[in-house]
């Protein structure tokens, strides 16, 4: 590769956006991002996901962009919860020195059947893990706001607040001084509209959480080619519920992502 950090430089046409949180099912859709200027932060939930891009043959040639061209956050999701383990150690110490953040962590009520006491277990375990090693933590908060809210406002951490769509603690998580990423969702959902018009401007991100999530909203079939268009709608949206120009949102949501990129990165 003749210059890893060039990847999205030399496509030039169109403004570098970044998906703040995001799944990569192969190679493949990582390299869709590349091809439409698109920084992502991947998250990598168990080691299954992680040798899926490690085993593909152009691995070598894009491992060199970490932390680059594309970020990768580490957590164990309320989803895939099992009971504490020395695996979940050697999981998250063994892929520490790739990530960037802790993440998506928290607990779900809604969609998870993983019992709440070993949910809340693994987010208290992976919430010191973050403390220990000064990463910034991405939150799943799904039906349980307000159990997070008071686990989280103990830890002095930077938190990213994924997808949040309730109409209750808003101010609390503002008042933490979270970040807040929104995807596409914010048309279809009134929740994350009040959120949006609440939060400082200099706290907002946006994200797709990958085409499976975007399938699941749109209950269609989605391509890679259409990312950037999912991301290019959400910040117009926002745009116009601040009352400033799409152009001067995507300065905006530049700046608050190379902010906590810059804060991510252990070596930054």
């Amino acid at each position: 590769m003749k210059n890893s950090n060039n990847i999205l430089k030399e496509k030039g046409n169109k403004a570098l956006l970044y998906d703040f949180h995001t799944h990569v099912e192969n190679i493949d859709e990582l390299e869709s991002y590349f091809d439409l200027n698109i920084i992502p932060i991947i998250n990598i939930s168990n080691f299954h996901e992680w040798e899926i891009l490690k085993k593909s043959d152009k691995w070598e040639k894009y491992s060199e962009s970490i932390n680059n061209n594309f970020y990768i956050s580490v957590g164990v999701h309320p989803f895939d919860s099992t009971p504490w383990s020395e695996k979940t150690e050697i999981f998250y110490n063994n892929l520490s020195k790739y990530s960037s953040f802790v993440g998506e962590i928290g607990m779900d009520s809604c969609w998870s059947n993983v019992d709440k006491s070993i949910q809340k277990s693994n987010f208290e375990k992976s919430l010191y893990f973050a403390y220990k090693n000064n990463f910034p933590v991405i939150l799943h908060t799904k039906n349980m706001e307000g159990e997070i809210y008071d686990i989280i406002r103990k830890y002095s951490l930077r938190f990213i607040v994924h997808w949040y769509s309730c109409e209750n603690y808003i101010d609390e998580y503002i008042s933490l001084g979270c970040y807040f990423t929104f995807g596409p969702a914010l048309l279809e959902d009134k929740n994350i509209r009040t959120l949006a018009k609440k939060v400082p401007l200099d706290r907002i991100l946006i994200e797709t959480d990958g085409l499976c999530a975007l399938k699941w909203l749109y209950n269609k079939d989605v391509s890679e080619n259409e990312l950037r268009y999912y991301l290019e709608i959400t910040i117009d949206e926002i745009a116009q519920i601040k009352g400033i120009s799409p152009r001067k949102m995507v300065d905006i949501v530049n700046t608050n992502s190379e902010f906590l990129l810059r804060k991510g990165d252990k070596n930054g």
